[in-house]
């Protein structure tokens, strides 16, 4: 019987750079920090944020019976 390999991504991070705390947490399969981990400051990470809030205030609306 053949087993089935799952085939990863192998990107490489480049010697200096970072990887994006996003990437660290696998939600994105690749971004580098060009913040220096800096979260607050971050454009992208504010906008990862407000996704993250809307799809969970998505999940939380409960359909209303008529």
């Amino acid at each position: 019987m053949k087993t089935r390999e799952k085939k990863t991504s192998m990107k490489i991070v480049p010697p200096g750079k970072k990887k994006c705390v996003w990437m660290e947490a696998g939600v994105v399969s690749y971004k580098l920090c060009d913040n220096n981990y800096d979260c607050s400051t971050c454009v992208y990470d504010h906008a990862m944020q407000t996704k993250v809030a809307r799809q969970k205030e998505a999940l939380m609306i409960e359909p209303v019976d008529v």
